[in-house]
């Protein structure tokens, strides 16, 4: 498993199968400490590796999230 988060895109992988993307309107900021060299660090957007992605989106769309 990693996490990476290249210019406010955060990556969660346990694979690179199944990736979904979630794009963050607006905006949010985590919170400062050593790994974002104590600065707040911009998110935009949450790609998770998922073992049913199709799920996940359908139950997205179910709710009115897309």
């Amino acid at each position: 498993m990693g996490c990476a988060r290249p210019s406010g895109r955060w990556l969660v992988t346990g694979s690179s199968d199944g990736l979904v993307e979630l794009a963050i309107e607006p905006p949010c900021y985590t919170e400062r400490g050593f790994s974002t060299l104590f600065r707040k660090a911009k998110v935009t957007s949450l790609a998770l590796s998922l073992a049913d992605p199709d799920g996940f989106v359908a139950a997205l769309e179910t709710d009115g999230h897309t």
